[in-house]
């Protein structure tokens, strides 16, 4: 009976959370549109996504969420009956809206411990208010957010381990947040929507669902950021999106695994671009210039038919592999061959670089480390840290060769 044990769990609106009884694995969910959807046509209503576990007992974690027995929070499905041990399922159509438990296979409740976020977030509807030095974790929808306020920023700040997404801007609000944390959130760590602009200085946005940063407001900057490990895409922009990635280092989970960058319209400068099955999706129109694209497994670039005309791309590395412009698909052989004959394209660099641990920057004796625009280093140039790795490091800063 222990498999077939589902706990459930009531979350009303003043939040209490009481224990209402069992179900068996045969009830039927009510329907649930998915967060994708609700945040796609910008429409917020509630919280999709949990980050939650159910686990056994062991010390408590200050800083993340009880791991499940494979050391990663309980996974999260979208039917009630799909509930795999250890994993929930979030019922954000019922009244009060619930969340249910399956049990890890072979263990009892009073061997488990639960926990769940018991907060809101912190929000900020004024103009001109400057956020320093404070940390947001475990809310139950953002960990920051803000609708309509200007001109309001964000400093030196850490949203992380929140149900939805860890930083979050809405309506015509416009946003600088200069030096960020924002990770292993359940929705994002950056989600952008409506008409808001935002600039992202500094940030680091790593181990999130979803997405790493979903940008679907009037324009978005990210300027010296780190992007990577984040599920499925690292950064997205959608409708009329207006993006400027500089200077920052995207890097999937793997390279058979997610996108690097999709853009709408937009402008690549100085990035790295690693460890993905496709490193820059182009739907509109952009200009890509002194990147380092390496470690794809899939296209380097792809750039849809429509885009072609507002495309340029110049004084990039490339790995040696796969693009794809508009209905021209080319390997790493022909290529090399079509590159010096495409009108978009000048001063490519096809070659595997050797890139420098563990920040993915171009080495000083690399023969193209003065090949970008007036003798710069092409790729990010994003400051290492002495023993610095994706999951965190120390602070004593390494200089530039």
């Amino acid at each position: 009976m222990v498999s077939k044990f589902i706990s459930s769990l009531a979350l009303a609106a003043s939040l209490p959370i009481f224990a209402v009884g069992c179900t068996s694995t045969t009830a039927k969910a009510p329907n649930q549109q998915s967060w994708y959807e609700k945040l796609g046509s910008s429409v917020k209503s509630g919280t999709d996504k949990m980050t939650a576990a159910i686990a056994p007992k062991q010390p408590s974690f200050k800083d993340q969420p009880l791991p499940s027995p494979n050391g990663k929070a309980g996974p999260n499905v979208l039917k009630l009956d799909d509930i795999p041990g250890g994993g929930f399922f979030y019922d954000t159509q019922s009244a009060p809206r619930r969340l249910y438990f399956r049990l890890p296979a072979g263990a009892k409740i009073a061997d488990c411990k639960l926990e769940l976020p018991l907060n809101t977030g912190f929000y900020v509807s004024d103009d001109y208010v400057t956020v320093r030095n404070i940390a947001s974790k475990y809310s139950q929808d953002d960990g920051f957010a803000g609708f309509w306020g200007q001109g309001v920023v964000f400093e030196n700040i850490n949203g992380s381990y929140n149900c939805d997404q860890g930083i979050s801007f809405h309506g015509t609000s416009t946003t600088t947040i200069d030096g960020g944390l924002f990770e292993r959130n359940g929705g994002c760590g950056i989600a952008d929507v409506m008409a808001c602009i935002t600039v992202y200085r500094g940030v680091t946005v790593r181990n999130n669902m979803i997405a790493g940063a979903l940008l679907a407001g009037h324009a978005h900057a990210m300027l010296g950021c780190r992007v990577y490990g984040n599920y499925r895409i690292q950064v997205e922009t959608q409708r009329d999106t207006s993006t400027n990635l500089s200077d920052c280092l995207i890097a999937g989970e793997g390279p058979d695994k997610g996108t690097g960058a999709s853009i709408v319209n937009g402008r690549m400068n100085h990035c790295t671009v690693v460890n993905c099955q496709t490193g820059v999706q182009v739907s509109r129109g952009a200009k890509i210039s002194n990147c380092v694209f390496s470690q794809i497994g899939g296209n380097l670039i792809t750039v849809d038919k429509d885009a072609l005309s507002c495309f340029e791309l110049s004084r990039t590395i490339l790995d040696l592999g796969k693009v794809t412009f508009g209905g021209q698909k080319l390997d790493k052989d022909s290529w090399a061959q079509a590159a010096a004959q495409l009108a978009f394209a000048s001063n490519i660099i096809l070659d595997s670089p050797k890139l420098r641990a563990p920040g993915y920057l171009l080495p000083a004796d690399s023969p193209h480390y003065k090949a970008g625009e007036y003798g710069a280093v092409p790729g990010c140039h994003v400051g290492e840290y002495k023993d610095w790795a994706p999951t965190g490091g120390a602070k004593e800063a390494v200089p530039h060769p």
